[in-house]
């Protein structure tokens, strides 16, 4: 009986451990997809001024 309890314990804790895992998966794909820049093509006329504001959702240098 105690052995039945342990192995289903096991396998339990491995399968919830394994289903976290596979979430944070997916989270991080969808984090790295929803971070990533665009890049927008401004044609200006002479004479023209642009602002531009950049949000960034992770930490990175200007030149990435």
């Amino acid at each position: 009986m105690w052995r039945t309890f342990f192995k289903v314990s096991l396998v339990t804790g491995w399968a919830l451990w394994l289903a976290a895992m596979a979430w944070f998966a997916v989270g991080m794909l969808r984090y790295a997809l929803s971070a990533d820049a665009t890049l927008t093509p401004i044609n200006l006329a002479p004479g023209q001024t642009a602002h531009a504001e950049v949000y960034r959702i992770r930490e990175a240098p200007l030149w990435m």
